[in-house]
Protein backbone atom coordinates (compact mmCIF):
# COMPACT_ATOMS: atom_id res chain seq x y z
CA UNK A 1 0.00 0.00 0.00
CA UNK A 2 1.66 3.40 -1.36
CA UNK A 3 -0.35 6.06 0.69
CA UNK A 4 2.06 8.62 2.08
CA UNK A 5 1.72 11.50 4.59
CA UNK A 6 3.15 13.51 6.89
CA UNK A 7 3.53 12.47 10.20
CA UNK A 8 2.44 14.27 13.23
CA UNK A 9 5.39 15.63 15.20
CA UNK A 10 7.29 14.20 18.18
CA UNK A 11 5.57 14.96 21.57
CA UNK A 12 7.93 15.72 24.28
CA UNK A 13 8.82 13.14 27.23
CA UNK A 14 5.98 14.38 29.27
CA UNK A 15 3.22 13.43 26.47
CA UNK A 16 4.84 9.93 25.97
CA UNK A 17 4.47 9.01 30.03
CA UNK A 18 0.77 10.36 29.14
CA UNK A 19 0.61 8.30 26.29
CA UNK A 20 2.03 5.06 28.43
CA UNK A 21 -0.64 5.98 31.01
CA UNK A 22 -3.52 6.19 29.20
CA UNK A 23 -3.05 3.01 27.13
CA UNK A 24 -2.30 0.86 30.80
CA UNK A 25 -5.89 2.76 32.20
CA UNK A 26 -7.58 1.46 28.90
CA UNK A 27 -6.39 -2.00 29.49
CA UNK A 28 -7.22 -2.15 33.04
CA UNK A 29 -10.77 -0.75 32.38
CA UNK A 30 -11.28 -3.54 30.04
CA UNK A 31 -12.07 -5.62 32.63
CA UNK A 32 -15.21 -4.36 33.57
CA UNK A 33 -16.75 -4.13 30.67
CA UNK A 34 -18.70 -7.13 29.72
CA UNK A 35 -20.32 -6.82 25.80
CA UNK A 36 -17.84 -6.45 22.69
CA UNK A 37 -19.60 -4.12 21.13
CA UNK A 38 -18.93 -1.49 24.51
CA UNK A 39 -15.30 -2.79 24.29
CA UNK A 40 -14.84 -1.40 20.16
CA UNK A 41 -16.51 1.56 20.94
CA UNK A 42 -13.97 2.45 24.13
CA UNK A 43 -11.33 1.39 21.54
CA UNK A 44 -12.56 3.53 18.87
CA UNK A 45 -12.53 6.46 21.50
CA UNK A 46 -9.33 6.31 22.79
CA UNK A 47 -7.98 5.09 18.89
CA UNK A 48 -9.71 8.38 17.72
CA UNK A 49 -7.11 9.97 20.21
CA UNK A 50 -4.11 9.36 17.82
CA UNK A 51 -6.09 10.21 14.54
CA UNK A 52 -7.49 6.44 13.66
CA UNK A 53 -11.31 6.27 12.55
CA UNK A 54 -11.57 3.32 11.87
CA UNK A 55 -11.19 -0.46 12.67
CA UNK A 56 -11.66 -4.60 11.98
CA UNK A 57 -10.71 -7.19 13.46
CA UNK A 58 -11.39 -10.19 11.24
CA UNK A 59 -10.17 -14.14 11.14
CA UNK A 60 -8.11 -14.67 8.21
CA UNK A 61 -10.92 -16.84 6.27
CA UNK A 62 -10.15 -19.88 4.62
CA UNK A 63 -10.70 -20.58 1.17
CA UNK A 64 -14.26 -21.17 0.72
CA UNK A 65 -15.22 -19.32 3.76
CA UNK A 66 -17.72 -16.02 3.45
CA UNK A 67 -15.70 -12.97 4.61
CA UNK A 68 -18.74 -11.67 6.57
CA UNK A 69 -18.35 -14.62 8.80
CA UNK A 70 -15.01 -14.15 9.32
CA UNK A 71 -15.33 -10.57 11.06
CA UNK A 72 -14.97 -10.44 14.90
CA UNK A 73 -15.81 -6.84 15.01
CA UNK A 74 -15.80 -3.91 13.12
CA UNK A 75 -15.94 -0.32 12.90
CA UNK A 76 -15.58 0.32 9.19
CA UNK A 77 -17.14 2.95 7.13
CA UNK A 78 -20.68 2.99 5.65
CA UNK A 79 -20.76 0.87 2.27
CA UNK A 80 -17.04 -0.13 2.52
CA UNK A 81 -17.60 -3.43 4.03
CA UNK A 82 -20.35 -4.21 1.41
CA UNK A 83 -17.96 -2.92 -1.10
CA UNK A 84 -15.16 -5.33 0.19
CA UNK A 85 -17.16 -8.16 0.97
CA UNK A 86 -18.92 -8.57 -2.33
CA UNK A 87 -16.06 -7.88 -4.27
CA UNK A 88 -13.91 -10.22 -2.71
CA UNK A 89 -11.20 -8.28 -1.77
CA UNK A 90 -10.14 -9.98 1.26
CA UNK A 91 -8.64 -12.45 -1.35
CA UNK A 92 -6.18 -9.49 -3.24
CA UNK A 93 -5.98 -7.29 -0.32
CA UNK A 94 -2.23 -6.95 0.30
CA UNK A 95 -2.46 -6.22 4.45
CA UNK A 96 -4.06 -9.36 4.43
CA UNK A 97 -1.49 -10.50 2.49
CA UNK A 98 1.47 -9.66 4.78
CA UNK A 99 -0.75 -10.15 7.79
CA UNK A 100 0.04 -14.47 6.77
CA UNK A 101 3.93 -13.60 6.34
CA UNK A 102 4.52 -11.35 9.83
CA UNK A 103 4.20 -11.39 13.05
CA UNK A 104 4.63 -7.69 14.35
CA UNK A 105 2.56 -4.42 13.94
CA UNK A 106 3.24 -2.97 10.86
CA UNK A 107 2.11 -0.02 8.63
CA UNK A 108 0.25 -0.51 5.42
CA UNK A 109 2.71 1.19 3.92
CA UNK A 110 5.01 -1.75 4.38
CA UNK A 111 2.23 -3.79 2.41
CA UNK A 112 3.92 -3.96 -0.89
CA UNK A 113 2.56 -4.94 -4.14
CA UNK A 114 3.16 -4.10 -7.80
CA UNK A 115 0.39 -2.37 -9.26
CA UNK A 116 0.77 -3.78 -12.81
CA UNK A 117 1.19 -7.12 -11.76
CA UNK A 118 -1.52 -6.70 -8.83
CA UNK A 119 -4.45 -5.22 -10.45
CA UNK A 120 -6.60 -6.48 -7.91
CA UNK A 121 -4.58 -5.19 -4.93
CA UNK A 122 -4.55 -1.78 -6.25
CA UNK A 123 -8.14 -1.96 -6.41
CA UNK A 124 -8.40 -2.32 -2.61
CA UNK A 125 -6.06 0.27 -1.82
CA UNK A 126 -7.25 2.32 -4.65
CA UNK A 127 -11.38 2.11 -3.90
CA UNK A 128 -9.92 2.09 0.58
CA UNK A 129 -8.90 5.15 -0.45
CA UNK A 130 -12.32 6.30 -1.08
CA UNK A 131 -13.88 5.65 1.59
CA UNK A 132 -11.01 7.42 3.90
CA UNK A 133 -8.85 4.82 4.67
CA UNK A 134 -5.92 6.49 3.88
CA UNK A 135 -2.72 4.87 6.09
CA UNK A 136 -3.11 2.71 8.90
CA UNK A 137 -1.37 -0.49 11.33
CA UNK A 138 -2.67 -3.84 11.19
CA UNK A 139 -1.42 -6.73 14.03
CA UNK A 140 -1.21 -10.02 13.09
CA UNK A 141 -2.43 -11.86 16.00
CA UNK A 142 -1.37 -15.53 16.08
CA UNK A 143 -2.83 -18.89 17.47
CA UNK A 144 -1.61 -22.29 18.20
CA UNK A 145 -2.00 -23.46 14.53
CA UNK A 146 -0.28 -20.10 12.79
CA UNK A 147 -2.02 -16.99 12.07
CA UNK A 148 -5.58 -16.48 13.51
CA UNK A 149 -6.65 -12.51 13.25
CA UNK A 150 -5.63 -9.38 11.91
CA UNK A 151 -6.51 -6.60 13.57
CA UNK A 152 -6.56 -2.97 11.39
CA UNK A 153 -7.28 0.65 12.46
CA UNK A 154 -7.02 3.27 10.33
CA UNK A 155 -7.25 6.74 9.57
CA UNK A 156 -7.08 9.97 6.96
CA UNK A 157 -4.33 10.97 8.88
CA UNK A 158 -3.14 9.24 11.86
CA UNK A 159 -0.27 9.38 14.33
CA UNK A 160 2.05 6.76 12.71
CA UNK A 161 5.47 7.90 14.91
CA UNK A 162 7.19 5.63 17.11
CA UNK A 163 6.17 7.04 20.26
CA UNK A 164 2.68 6.18 20.06
CA UNK A 165 3.14 2.36 17.86
CA UNK A 166 3.91 0.32 21.18
CA UNK A 167 0.93 1.83 23.03
CA UNK A 168 -1.39 1.46 20.20
CA UNK A 169 -0.16 -2.34 19.90
CA UNK A 170 -0.44 -2.96 23.79
CA UNK A 171 -4.41 -1.90 23.31
CA UNK A 172 -5.06 -3.46 20.41
CA UNK A 173 -4.15 -6.63 21.96
CA UNK A 174 -6.14 -6.15 24.93
CA UNK A 175 -9.22 -5.63 23.28
CA UNK A 176 -8.72 -9.05 20.98
CA UNK A 177 -7.76 -10.71 23.51
CA UNK A 178 -11.01 -8.83 25.98
CA UNK A 179 -13.75 -9.76 22.86
CA UNK A 180 -12.41 -12.91 22.51
CA UNK A 181 -12.96 -14.02 25.93
CA UNK A 182 -16.45 -13.20 26.19
CA UNK A 183 -17.49 -14.88 22.99
CA UNK A 184 -15.99 -17.73 24.01
CA UNK A 185 -17.65 -17.05 27.50
CA UNK A 186 -20.98 -16.50 25.65
CA UNK A 187 -20.83 -19.66 23.86
CA UNK A 188 -19.72 -22.01 26.16
CA UNK A 189 -22.39 -24.77 27.03
CA UNK A 190 -23.90 -24.06 23.50
CA UNK A 191 -22.23 -26.39 20.97
CA UNK A 192 -22.70 -26.19 17.57
CA UNK A 193 -21.41 -28.84 15.85
CA UNK A 194 -23.86 -31.67 14.89
CA UNK A 195 -22.66 -35.42 16.27
CA UNK A 196 -20.88 -35.98 12.88
CA UNK A 197 -18.77 -32.91 13.31
CA UNK A 198 -17.97 -33.52 16.43
CA UNK A 199 -16.88 -37.17 15.49
CA UNK A 200 -14.52 -35.65 12.61
CA UNK A 201 -12.87 -33.20 14.44
CA UNK A 202 -12.19 -36.34 17.53
CA UNK A 203 -10.60 -38.36 14.52
CA UNK A 204 -8.54 -35.50 12.94
CA UNK A 205 -7.23 -34.61 17.21
CA UNK A 206 -6.04 -37.61 17.10
CA UNK A 207 -4.34 -37.52 13.85
CA UNK A 208 -6.13 -39.31 11.66
CA UNK A 209 -6.11 -38.28 7.97
CA UNK A 210 -9.60 -37.86 6.06
CA UNK A 211 -9.33 -41.49 3.87
CA UNK A 212 -8.74 -42.92 7.56
CA UNK A 213 -11.70 -41.17 9.16
CA UNK A 214 -13.77 -42.01 6.44
CA UNK A 215 -12.89 -45.89 7.01
CA UNK A 216 -13.30 -45.43 10.61
CA UNK A 217 -16.97 -43.76 10.37
CA UNK A 218 -17.92 -46.12 7.32
CA UNK A 219 -18.97 -43.03 4.87
CA UNK A 220 -16.71 -41.43 1.69
CA UNK A 221 -13.70 -39.05 2.50
CA UNK A 222 -15.60 -36.63 0.49
CA UNK A 223 -18.58 -36.83 3.39
CA UNK A 224 -15.69 -36.40 6.33
CA UNK A 225 -14.18 -32.67 4.13
CA UNK A 226 -18.13 -31.49 3.90
CA UNK A 227 -18.30 -32.41 7.83
CA UNK A 228 -14.70 -31.01 8.59
CA UNK A 229 -15.26 -27.70 6.41
CA UNK A 230 -18.94 -26.72 7.94
CA UNK A 231 -16.94 -27.41 11.70
CA UNK A 232 -14.48 -25.03 10.74
CA UNK A 233 -16.88 -22.41 9.42
CA UNK A 234 -19.02 -22.63 12.75
CA UNK A 235 -15.99 -22.45 14.67
CA UNK A 236 -14.64 -19.24 12.55
CA UNK A 237 -11.37 -21.02 12.40
CA UNK A 238 -9.12 -21.45 9.09
CA UNK A 239 -8.07 -24.81 8.81
CA UNK A 240 -9.25 -28.44 10.47
CA UNK A 241 -6.28 -28.28 13.13
CA UNK A 242 -7.49 -25.06 14.31
CA UNK A 243 -10.94 -25.89 14.69
CA UNK A 244 -10.07 -28.76 16.68
CA UNK A 245 -8.09 -26.42 18.83
CA UNK A 246 -11.41 -24.34 19.29
CA UNK A 247 -13.17 -27.15 19.45
CA UNK A 248 -11.01 -28.35 22.36
CA UNK A 249 -11.23 -24.82 24.17
CA UNK A 250 -14.77 -24.49 24.17
CA UNK A 251 -15.48 -27.86 25.25
CA UNK A 252 -17.38 -29.04 22.21
CA UNK A 253 -15.34 -32.28 21.51
CA UNK A 254 -13.78 -34.33 24.10
CA UNK A 255 -10.55 -36.38 23.48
Amino acid sequence: MFFCGPDIGSRPMNDDMQIAGDALDFCESLSHLQNPSTIADSFQKIASNFGFDHFIITDIPFAAQPFERAVLMRRWPTGWFEVYAQRGFVRADPVIKLCRSTTSLFEWSEALYDPEIEPRAHEVMMRAKDFGLMRGLSLPIHGLDGLETCFSISGKQPDLTGRTRPALHLMMMYAYERIRQIVRHEHAGTNPLTPREREVLCWAANGKSASETADLMAITERTVNAHAGSAIAKLGANSRTQAVVRAMQNRFIHV
